[in-house]
């Protein structure tokens, strides 16, 4: 007996628990406004998409244009004053002992950068032969090789033979 008491209790507490109960005594498709009365739920509910900043997006693309500019800046100054081939003039601006740019804004710079390459080998091949008298194989050694200025084979054969 003892247990079917506690048995017809405990199911009389689970029956009371409607939605009517769960939602604050409104009863379904209602909830409880603000001022305590019931308010009716009103329809489907619309969740707003949140906002896209254009303007964040904006300011970086315009701070990653401006980061280009100046690198694109310091090639042309670095090609203005000496003879460099594309991938020494590359190494200049993205190593963190030349210029520290990011390789994107280096190979930008690199890629837009007015030069003519095989002018900058016949420039860099006089200014070693200034310095040191050097064979034409050696020249060419010295141009195209990847531990020397890193011209291509065939820039450096241009140079050497408009300097000799």
């Amino acid at each position: 007996m003892k247990y079917l008491f506690a048995a017809v209790l405990v199911a009389g507490s689970f029956a009371s628990f409607s939605a009517a109960n769960a939602a604050g005594g409104c009863g379904p498709g209602w909830y409880r406004g603000p001022y305590s009365g019931c308010r009716p739920m009103g329809g489907p509910v619309y969740v707003a998409p949140r906002a896209v900043s254009l303007r964040a997006d904006f300011s970086q693309a315009k701070a990653e244009r401006r980061a280009d500019r100046r690198a694109l800046q310091s090639a042309e100054s670095y090609i203005a004053m000496s003879g460099f081939s594309k991938k020494g003039l590359y190494e200049q601006l993205s190593s963190s002992a030349g210029e520290g740019f990011t390789q994107a804004e280096a190979q930008y710079a690199v890629d837009h950068v007015d030069a003519d390459w095989n002018k900058e080998a016949v420039e860099s091949a006089r200014s070693y032969l200034r310095i040191s008298p050097m064979s034409r194989n050696e020249l060419i050694e010295q141009l195209s090789s990847s531990a020397g200025e890193g011209f291509t084979y065939e820039q450096a054969l241009y140079a050497v033979n408009k300097v000799y």
